[in-house]
């Protein structure tokens, strides 16, 4: 019990965010553009993501959260806007970890767009179809995986864990 075998390198992480990079650079916005990060699962995603960005960003935070220290999602979502940052016209790309049943990802687009931005695109560095309940995907995805419950690179459990560089898988 506890934590697993990994199943993403920090490598392979490495890697995928710099094409996950080039990609953004090439497809989203000529104009300026916003990231808000869902904290705190995906802070070490976006760091590394913008750190390989070739482009001028303005930063946000929002906090969500669902898990309350358990494996599988209450499907309760607590939205905190913490430091948004003025989003009115403008273009947003929205940082996450992982995309599971969607309520996270969903609820925070619906907050958002609420304040008036011109477009909401979604990165996210793990997305996990098979537990999707609502229908939302992301508009870039870094990897897909199994219907594992994985610690490491952000991602934790009961707050623990989030420091290890690899993705792993975790029975608690």
């Amino acid at each position: 019990m506890g934590i697993g075998k990994i199943i993403i390198s920090k490598e392979s992480i490495k890697k995928r965010i710099i094409s996950l990079c080039r990609e953004l650079e090439q497809t989203t916005f000529s104009q300026s553009l916003h990231v808000i990060v869902i904290l705190k699962g995906a802070a070490f995603f976006a760091s590394d993501l913008l750190a390989n960005l070739k482009k001028e960003t303005t930063l946000g935070f929002i906090k969500a959260s669902s898990y309350g220290g358990k494996t599988k999602s209450s499907g309760k979502i607590k939205l905190n806007i913490l430091e948004m940052g003025t989003i009115k016209n403008k273009n947003i790309l929205l940082i996450d970890d992982i995309l599971d049943t969607g309520q996270t990802l969903e609820a925070v687009k619906k907050a958002i767009v609420k304040y008036g931005p011109n477009s909401v695109k979604t990165c996210v560095l793990l997305d996990k179809p098979s537990r999707r309940i609502v229908d939302c995907n992301a508009d870039y995805v870094g990897f897909q995986i199994e219907n594992v419950f994985v610690v490491g690179y952000g991602l934790d459990f009961n707050n623990k864990h989030r420091h290890l560089g690899d993705i792993h898988t975790f029975t608690p």
